[in-house]
């Protein structure tokens, strides 16, 4: 079974290759407009710049990336107890249980951290992130209007939480 294939690690060097072909994927690519996210010197300097608030997770699969996630600690001391995720998971792995595992990842880094509060930015349009954020146990909080550029034009985001049981 495909799913018995899977494993979730913590995000290292040997994965930056696998994350950019990731996030060449249009889905990807259209989830997150203006970024570069596709560059490995980009994600060379993301993995440069971890440290102890920020965790970085992959799903593999024959160990190809196929789906990664972070979890950042919010900076402000008054909101330590918050911090902010996000996941990508290819098209041709999705409902295959990759954002699941991955999902249940963070939710154990939150949980070992004694975090309260888990945070996640969505556009507006995308309705996979939205509906798999709310199985989840995320639930909508508001909109940020124009928060987000894509070339030319600004997007909303539609900003979720989910409250850990403390």
């Amino acid at each position: 079974m495909r799913l018995n294939q899977l494993a979730i690690r913590a995000m290292d060097e040997e994965h930056v290759p696998g994350v950019c072909r990731l996030h060449d994927d249009r889905d990807v690519l259209d989830a997150h407009p203006g970024l570069a996210l596709n560059s490995r010197r980009h994600w060379e300097t993301w993995l440069a710049g971890a440290n102890s608030r920020r965790f970085d997770l992959v799903a593999l699969r024959a160990e190809r990336v196929i789906g990664w996630a972070f979890l950042s600690l919010h900076p402000r001391e008054r909101r330590n107890h918050c911090a902010e995720i996000h996941l990508a998971v290819a098209r041709d792995e999705r409902r295959t249980g990759a954002g699941s595992r991955l999902m249940a990842g963070l939710l154990i880094l939150a949980d070992d951290l004694a975090l309260g509060r888990l945070e996640a930015r969505v556009a507006v349009n995308n309705t996979v992130a939205l509906d798999f954020l709310a199985h989840g146990g995320f639930e909508r909080e508001g909109m940020l209007r124009e928060s987000r550029r894509a070339g030319s034009r600004w997007l909303d985001e539609i900003v979720l939480a989910r409250l850990m049981e403390r």
